[in-house]
């Protein structure tokens, strides 16, 4: 795969948080409005966001999550130190997370298209 492959190809960029104790409502949904905003005032991106509405109980603390997929990784580049994501990085700084994990995806996009995967049917 080459250099320009790499960067034509979606990320996915996985983010889970999980606030303080005490934290204030109004900071969390600060922080969710800024979030909602990145497609409209970044461009490049969709995401989706929320707390867990998992009955797994597998959320090891996480209380927040987003996930926000990127057109290609200059979009990614693009996202990190834009002004709205650095307001939101500043809102969460203001009472840090307990936590926060980022894991970021790129490549196939599906069961059928991954090598050694049987896809369903």
């Amino acid at each position: 795969m080459t250099k320009e492959t790499r960067n034509e190809m979606s990320i996915v960029h996985v983010v889970l948080i999980q606030w303080p104790s005490g934290v204030s409502p109004a900071r969390v949904e600060r922080a969710r409005v800024l979030a909602r905003e990145f497609p409209d005032r970044i461009g490049g991106l969709s995401i989706v966001e929320g707390p867990s509405v998992s009955g797994e109980g597998l959320e090891r603390g996480n209380d927040y999550g987003m996930v926000v997929t990127f057109r290609d990784r200059n979009a990614l580049e693009h996202y990190l130190p834009h002004p709205v994501h650095q307001e939101f990085v500043r809102v969460l700084e203001e009472q840090p997370p307990a936590q926060v994990t980022v894991f970021d995806i790129t490549g196939a996009s599906s069961a059928a298209e991954t090598p050694g995967s049987t896809p369903p049917g």
